[in-house]
């Protein structure tokens, strides 16, 4: 009896596991077709990311997209959807909106310094306008962008111990941001 006992909550233990990683994922799935990301990602891509002074201002995707997350969140709101689920639904969109912009960042090609500081304004006002929406802190995945941005500034050196860590980096990401890296090096 006893070794049924721990099979049947060893069974109950992998069950909810298993659950919880379902939701999890149910939960991204939703998140993604309630915002169109991919117009995002090409918004960020087809940034002039290789300045030669930094602007005073972010980029007009940081309000578009903000804008898009208040009005999603008055939706919710309005068509009674629980407090639990809003917060739930809403970290998972800012954590696809983090992405998105590494995505963006991925995809750009040349960047210069004053580049690299407009991609740092641009997410820090975007957590910014999301850290509204939200009691968690840090914001899900700012950090992963945070990152991203900080890998243009590290040398070869840094970047090659960087790279062989277990990253979250897809390795299209990786090899973006070393031709962007090796760009700008090159034309300086």
């Amino acid at each position: 009896i006893i070794k049924e006992s721990a099979a049947i909550q060893k069974f109950i233990d992998l069950s909810i596991s298993s659950a919880t990683i379902l939701k999890q994922h149910l939960y991204m799935i939703e998140a993604r077709s309630l915002i169109n990301f991919e117009k995002y990602i090409d918004l960020v891509a087809n940034v002039k990311w290789d300045l030669e002074e930094m602007p005073l201002e972010h980029n007009s995707y940081i309000n578009e997209l903000s804008n898009e997350f208040v009005g999603l969140r008055a939706n919710l709101k309005r068509n009674g959807i629980s407090p639990q689920l809003q917060r739930t639904l809403t970290d998972t969109l800012i954590l696809i909106s983090m992405e998105t912009l590494v995505e963006g960042f991925s995809r750009s090609g040349r960047c210069s310094p004053q580049g690299r500081a407009l991609m740092s304004l641009d997410h820090q006002t975007l957590m910014t306008n999301l850290s509204r929406l939200t009691d968690t802190r840090p914001l899900p995945g700012s950090d992963f962008v945070e990152n991203y941005i900080k890998a243009f500034y590290a040398d070869e050196d840094q970047i090659y111990k960087w790279v062989q860590q277990p990253q979250a980096y897809s390795w299209k990401h990786l090899s973006s941001l070393s031709m962007a890296m090796n760009l700008s090096r090159k034309t300086k």
